[in-house]
């Protein structure tokens, strides 16, 4: 319709037309209908986008945000001298104030008297009636914003002098200066096409150009939201219809209200499955209109943190597909491995202080997340990171210097580039933009010939990235020259201002399938559409926005708030479905660090207002379900008892039985079977902090060592602190090797182990002031039992390692090391045949069997049985209580006996299955849970 009216109005002069568009992306396909309306060859119109426009009739070249940082960090450091914040400081406050400054130019509102303002308005906020005298603090507080005019002036100063500006200071001069500009121009006449909404000093520029019959605007509206007052889509074009002298509105349409429309609004349970659901969408399209799609098909990302996983999602028959957006840096592969890189150097610095090294100390942890990103294994050729990852993961130190990291690789891969570039520590920013552009130049080269050797590799994707990179990183080095070198100001550098740039895609955007954000479908119609990421807080936006002046400040000088933003998204949203036959908004309802999981209002607003307007509307709300496969739920993991699992299960008893398998089938048959009769184990993992077990190693290993000259008698009644930490050193060298416990948890940990010790020793020493323990002798340490017995026709073999055991006179006392607590009545036993049933009854079950195992090679004299609590050592020898008695003779032996038979004979029954607990509450720390979907 606008190629239409611009051939008619203006066919004979094209050459002197200038179409201002919203974006780029617009007036190209502008020109596609312009070129179909006619059939001879003529001068075409100049086509522009608004920022562009600004640009030409103003003079000054528009500047990106990095460039608008520096000069305004020079500014800063002009004005501040001494007292100037060092770069880092001064970039978690200066993109506020770039954005505010943006603003109050783009809405020509006076400076001086809004900082004033401000000023004041602060000023009170600090207001002390009582007459005190301002803190330190509150005097720079207010200092900061009185000083916030100076900026303002001297930035805009500063800019001047190059002929540079920020998009609202281009505007802001443009707009002031409009009478002049007017007398210069290079068209006759401009048309302003596809707006929604004008700021003040575009409305200043176009009222102007109108009243000198150079202008002319055509808008896009919708009867439906620009004739009612409550919907916020049509906001700005009901002021502007209300303001205008520039005649009739052009143009307004019934395309909401009268034409039928199918819309689906599907809920997915994660962010991610948004791609596979939009995938799917497009696939029945694909199948329904058999030419595949075509330009006036769209997916709409208003989050672009899904543009990689839509892309990955797009289906075959969907045929050519087109991406025009911008892509948050920070979301690349590119960012996310030099964003490792520059963390692990920096954080190097700091070790080099902990561990007292004269040279970098990198930590493990670091370094295997830059090892294991695929663009290391680029820069390795794949073999080489891999080597010293795994190298890394098979022991207990956790720092490493670059020599130490290098030799991982191999003697045959000391001197390789690759390794230098990693982790030779830069010593200036130089040096640092050196490294940068050597792993970027490296990088390039190997991705290229990785992509030549792998057909189905993404050609150009991670080459675009870091040709981005070295772009940004050729942009900020000239201003670093003068700074003195710290890396962590480097790295909050490359995170705020190169990790928040985007990248632009831009393709062929006339054929196939349209791939972009919410702001790039501005002015465009689509027959179809896909909108991800319809979330409330996303579309709209959060809440949030980042000002240094208040909501009520902003209003008295008309500045844009949230209301103001919720109207743009809100056009932006109607806008889509204008001309639209088919949408599709997918949202995700698990709540996420992005949004709450709700829909968006807009979509509850579609659903229950629109077809009161127009009944041709249909609108369905489904939910996606992802079936899941190869899970089970509770209780249906049964197996049984073939004659190959019999088998190994023979094997299993011949070889031992001890307390802790005994119990696995009490407390889960299922477990056992996993545990013992598959071997299936958990995965050993190396951690730089010790666990629970390892606590208990450590202690078990170093009171073996301290009462191991005492076997076969009573030990002394106080050993020196100097042999106690000789023997926790050595257990921790034997156990715990290269491990570091200088500082950190482990420092802990290695405090609570000495401490137990002690404990245990001084309970030692308590125990020679009781009466009758002056024989007291320790006869065993550490030591292994084992103990036979025929079932069912097969010897099984029964088998425990006990900590200790004394001998007291005739009788032996079994001691069992608990570096947990003990609950008595767990220890207090009334019927034996809960031991085999009871899981809870778990330690009482340990110390019996040890007793049954004892008694077979001790069988004549008395034995007891019982916990030692180190850490709670007040409650002494908890002893284990079976019907009241403490003594484990000959009656219960036999019936423990018993008992363990009639668990054998259980494991054996070739009718039994391994079946799953009924009590789910034990699978918590199950490190089978997941494949029992527990």
């Amino acid at each position: 319709m606008l190629a239409e009216e611009v051939l008619d109005k203006h066919q004979d002069r094209l050459d002197k037309l200038c179409i201002v568009l919203p974006n780029k992306r617009s007036g190209l396909f502008l020109k596609e209908n312009l070129a179909r309306l006619i059939s001879t060859p003529i001068f075409s119109p100049e086509y522009l986008s608004i920022e562009d426009f600004i640009e030409r009739i103003s003079g000054n070249r528009i500047i990106d945000n990095i460039h608008q940082t520096f000069i305004l960090y020079e500014v800063h450091r002009q004005l501040e001298g001494d007292k100037a914040d060092s770069l880092q400081d001064f970039l978690s406050w200066s993109p506020v104030l770039l954005s505010d400054l943006n603003d109050i130019d783009a809405y020509m509102v006076p400076a001086g008297e809004l900082f004033g303002f401000l000023t004041e308005a602060k000023a009170i906020n600090v207001w002390n009636p009582g007459g005190e005298p301002l803190s330190e603090f509150q005097k720079k507080y207010l200092a900061f914003f009185r000083s916030l005019i100076r900026y303002y002036h001297a930035f805009r100063e500063m800019l001047k002098k190059d002929h540079l500006a920020y998009q609202g200071m281009a505007r802001r001069e443009a707009a002031e200066n409009i009478h002049k500009l007017t007398k210069n121009l290079a068209w006759e006449k401009v048309v302003f096409a596809g707006f929604n909404a004008l700021t003040p000093s575009e409305k200043i520029i176009t009222d102007h150009l109108s009243a000198e019959s150079i202008a002319e605007i055509f808008w896009d509206a919708d009867a439906y939201y620009l004739n009612d007052t409550a919907q916020e889509a049509g906001l700005f074009m009901r002021q502007f219809r209300k303001q205008s002298k520039q005649g009739a509105f052009k143009w307004a349409f019934d395309h909401l209200t009268a034409n039928p429309k199918d819309i689906r609004i599907i809920g997915t349970p994660s962010k991610s499955n948004q791609a596979k659901v939009a995938g799917k969408v497009l696939q029945e399209w694909g199948e329904t209109h058999k030419q595949g799609a075509g330009k006036m098909d769209a997916v709409i990302l208003p989050d672009e943190q899904l543009l990689i996983p839509v892309l990955n999602s797009i289906p075959g028959n969907v045929g050519n597909f087109n991406v025009t957006m911008g892509y948050p840096f920070r979301f690349t592969p590119a960012f996310s491995f030099f964003d490792a890189w520059i963390n692990m150097i920096e954080r190097a610095g700091y070790f080099m202080v902990q561990a007292q090294q004269e040279n970098p100390v990198y930590h493990k942890n670091d370094v295997l997340i830059l090892l294991q990103h695929t663009y290391s294994h680029a820069l390795s050729n794949g073999g080489q990171a891999r080597k010293i990852s795994e190298e890394l993961l098979t022991g207990n130190r956790f720092y490493f210097t670059p020599p130490e990291l290098k030799s991982l690789a191999g003697p045959e891969n000391e001197n390789n580039s690759w390794l230098d570039m990693l982790f030779d520590l830069p010593g200036s920013f130089p040096e640092l933009a050196a490294k940068i552009k050597a792993m970027v130049e490296s990088l390039r080269d190997r991705l290229i010939l990785q992509n030549r050797d792998n057909p189905d590799a993404p050609k150009d994707l991670d080459i675009e990235y870091l040709f981005h990179l070295n772009k940004y990183i050729n942009k900020i080095w000239p201003y670093l020259n003068d700074e003195e070198f710290n890396l962590k100001t480097f790295h909050s550098l490359f995170y705020k201002v190169i990790g928040f740039s985007t990248i632009p895609f831009y393709g062929e955007p006339l054929r196939g399938l349209q791939v972009m954000g919410m702001l790039e479908s501005r002015t465009l119609d689509f027959e179809r559409v896909v909108v991800l990421s319809a979330n409330e807080g996303i579309l709209p936006e959060g809440k949030s926005q980042h000002s240094f002046i208040p909501y009520d400040i902003r209003s008295r000088f008309h500045l844009p708030a949230r209301k103001e933003k919720n109207a743009l998204f809100a056009h932006h949203f109607y806008h889509l479905l204008q001309r639209t036959k088919e949408a599709v908004f997918i949202y995700h309802t698990e709540p996420d660090e992005a949004g709450s999981g709700e829909k968006s209002r807009f979509l509850t607003q579609l659903e229950t207002e629109l077809p009161n307007a127009n009944p041709r509307i249909n609108i369905r709300h489904e939910l996606a379900v992802f079936p899941v496969t190869g899970r089970s739920t509770y209780g249906q993991i049964e197996i049984a008892k073939t004659p190959q699992i019999l088998k190994t299960l023979a094997n299993v008893l011949e070889n031992g039985l001890s307390p802790s398998s005994l119990a696995t089938y009490i407390h889960c048959s299922l477990q056992f079977y996993f545990t013992y009769i598959l071997g299936i184990k958990e995965r050993e993992e190396v951690t730089e902090s010790m666990d629970a077990a390892l606590l208990g190693s450590l202690v078990h290993k170093s009171l073996n060592t301290l009462y191991a000259p005492y076997l076969g008698r009573s030990p002394e009644s106080r050993i020196p602190e100097q042999r106690i930490k000789q023997a926790l050193d050595q257990a921790l060298h034997d156990i715990y090797p290269g491990g570091d416990v200088r500082y950190g948890k482990n420092l802990l940990i290695y405090h609570v182990a000495l401490n137990l010790i002690k404990n245990a020793l001084r309970f030692e020493s308590s125990l020679t002031k009781e009466p009758g323990m002056e024989k007291r002798q320790i006869y065993a340490l550490e030591k292994f039992y084992r103990r036979r017995m025929h079932i069912n026709g097969k010897e099984v073999l029964f088998k425990g390692g006990i900590d200790r055991i004394d001998k007291i006179g005739d009788s032996y006392r079994i001691i069992d090391y608990k570096t947990g607590n003990v609950v008595p009545r767990t220890l207090n036993v009334k019927d034996t045949d809960a031991l085999f049933e009871d899981p809870r009854k778990s330690k009482a079950l340990q110390l019996l069997l040890y007793a049954w195992i004892f008694r077979g090679t001790e069988p004549r004299h008395p034995v007891t049985a019982c916990n030692l609590s180190l850490r709670k050592i007040s409650q002494g020898l908890v002893p284990l209580v079976v019907e009241g008695s403490r003594d484990i003779g000959q009656q219960l032996t036999d019936r423990t006996g018993e008992g363990l038979a009639g668990t054998v004979r259980d494991m054996l029954d070739p009718s039994g299955t391994f079946f799953q607990t009924s009590d789910v509450a034990r699978c918590a720390w199950c490190n089978f849970k997941d494949i029992c979907n527990r």
